[in-house]
């Protein structure tokens, strides 16, 4: 059959690790189809250096933050906020991941494990368009 291999999936690990891959890539299309910012609200880029990567999407009255943390070890980072769409953040829920946020008027402090979470953030006001 032209050299393809009927055999699809594989036992043990591998297939473990296809399961794995497909769940996740399944909660994440959920996500974005839950959260129009993550399908098509403005980008806006909050902060970047070697190993991570934090960007806010923001669509009418949402908006979400999502955070790649592509380093080897967990890390806690100020992320500034201020004169940002994210100023006036009061708080912000993990919608996806383990991460942890603090808020303070300037900025977010993020504790990330070694992957990639997305937060809510939620302001004391209804948010318009900017």
């Amino acid at each position: 059959m032209g050299g393809r291999s009927k055999k699809r999936f594989h036992s043990g690990r591998e297939n473990s690790r296809t399961t794995e891959t497909f769940l996740t890539v399944q909660k994440l299309l959920r996500l974005r189809r839950e959260h129009p910012a993550l399908a098509g609200g403005k980008l806006w880029h909050l902060f970047s250096d070697d190993s991570t990567y934090v960007f806010l999407r923001q669509a009418d009255e949402e908006r979400i933050l999502v955070v790649f943390n592509n380093a080897k070890e967990s890390r806690t980072l100020p992320v500034p906020i201020l004169d940002t769409p994210a100023a006036g953040t009061s708080s912000a829920s993990p919608l996806y991941g383990s991460a942890q946020a603090k808020v303070s008027p300037r900025a977010l402090s993020l504790t990330i494990p070694d992957s990639r979470y997305l937060f809510s953030p939620s302001s004391k006001t209804a948010l318009g368009r900017r």
